[in-house]
C-alpha cells in the first residue's frame, strides 16, 4: 500500500491508536495506521513478557497486533498514553493466557488465613470477568504505589522495603501447599509476580540504604529461592539473601527486617490516606497481626 496515500497520518501513536479505533474512517486508512503502529505495539509486547520462556514471548508478540486490533476502540487518549494503555492491555491478555495454561493447578482456597486463603488475583478466579476484576486491584495497587511513593532519607527507604514485601506476599499467597512440588509453576511464579506487580526503574535501581545492593539485585536473588521449595520466603530468608552483599558489620536480622516492614505499612497507609482503598489494594498483601 503506496505512503503517499495516507501522507495526512499522524506520527504521534496515540493519534495513530484514535485513527485505527475509528470505525467512521476506511478500513484501508485505519489498517495502514495499525501497520505505523506495530513497532511500538510489538516492543510493548516484548517489554510485557521479558523473562519469560522463549515460546510465550514469541507468541506474545505475534498475537500482539491482533489483541490491540480488537480493543483499539477502548483506547481514551485522555486518559493517557497509548503505550501505558497497551501495556495494561497486553499485560492483562498475558495474564490470562498464563492463568489458563495452569488450570487446574491453581483454585480458590476453602480457608480464610493467609497460609490457604487464594489471591484475589488473575490466577485464582474462573470467570473472565473475575480475571478483569482482579487485574484492576492490580493496576488500582501500583496506581497507589505511585501516588504515594515517597524519597529516600538518610535513614532506611521505606518505601524499597514496601516494594519488596508486597511482591514477596503475592508469591506467598499465590502459591498453596500442592503446588510446592510442581517445578513449573514454582519457575514461573517469579515472573509471574512481576507482572502483577511491575517496578519503575528508578524503584528497580533504589537501594533500603546507602551503599546497599540495589532492589532489583536483591529480587534476582530472591527469584532463585522462590523457585525452590518452599515458596515462603520469610524474613531469616531474605536475610540471607540480602547478608551476601554486606559486610559483618552491617548484617540485616529478621527483627530489624520486621521492624522495617512494620514502618514501611505504617508509612504507606498514612500516606494512602483513604481505608477504602487500603483494604481493596494493600490490606490483602499487608494483613493487620
Amino acid at each position: 500500500m503506496p505512503r503517499e496515500r495516507f501522507s495526512d497520518l499522524p506520527t504521534d501513536a496515540s493519534a495513530l491508536a484514535c485513527l485505527v479505533g475509528d470505525s467512521s474512517q476506511t478500513e484501508e486508512k485505519r489498517s495502514y495506521a495499525l501497520e505505523m503502529l506495530v513497532p511500538t505495539i510489538e516492543a510493548v509486547a516484548g517489554q510485557v513478557a521479558t523473562g519469560c520462556r522463549r515460546r510465550f514471548r514469541e507468541d506474545l508478540v505475534a498475537e500482539s497486533r491482533t489483541i490491540i486490533w480488537l480493543r483499539v476502540h477502548q483506547f481514551n487518549p485522555s486518559a493517557g498514553r497509548f503505550d501505558d494503555w497497551c501495556r495494561t492491555v497486553l499485560h492483562n491478555y498475558a495474564v490470562d493466557l498464563w492463568r489458563k495454561s495452569n488450570s487446574g493447578l491453581v483454585r480458590p482456597a476453602a480457608g480464610g488465613d493467609e497460609s490457604g486463603a487464594a489471591m484475589d488475583l488473575a490466577v485464582t478466579v474462573d470467570t473472565d470477568q473475575e480475571s478483569e476484576e482482579a487485574m484492576e486491584r492490580c493496576r488500582e495497587l501500583r496506581a497507589a504505589l505511585d501516588r504515594i511513593a515517597w524519597a529516600p532519607s538518610r535513614g532506611v527507604y521505606y518505601f524499597s522495603v514496601l516494594l519488596l514485601q508486597l511482591r514477596l506476599a503475592m508469591a506467598r499467597r499465590l502459591t498453596q501447599d500442592q503446588l510446592n512440588a510442581d517445578a513449573v509453576w514454582r519457575s514461573e511464579l517469579p515472573q509471574f509476580v512481576e507482572w502483577l506487580l511491575p517496578w519503575r526503574p528508578d524503584e528497580d535501581r533504589a537501594c533500603f540504604k546507602r551503599n546497599w545492593p540495589p532492589l532489583g539485585q536483591v529480587w534476582s536473588a530472591v527469584r532463585e529461592v522462590i523457585c525452590e521449595p518452599p515458596s515462603r520466603i520469610e524474613a531469616p530468608v531474605l536475610c540471607e539473601v540480602v547478608g551476601r552483599w554486606l559486610p559483618a558489620s552491617s548484617q540485616l536480622t529478621p527483627d530489624v527486617w520486621n521492624h522495617w516492614v512494620h514502618r514501611a505499612k505504617r508509612e504507606a497507609r498514612d500516606r494512602v490516606r483513604d481505608e477504602v482503598v487500603w483494604a481493596r489494594c494493600f490490606s490483602r498483601l499487608l494483613p493487620d497481626r
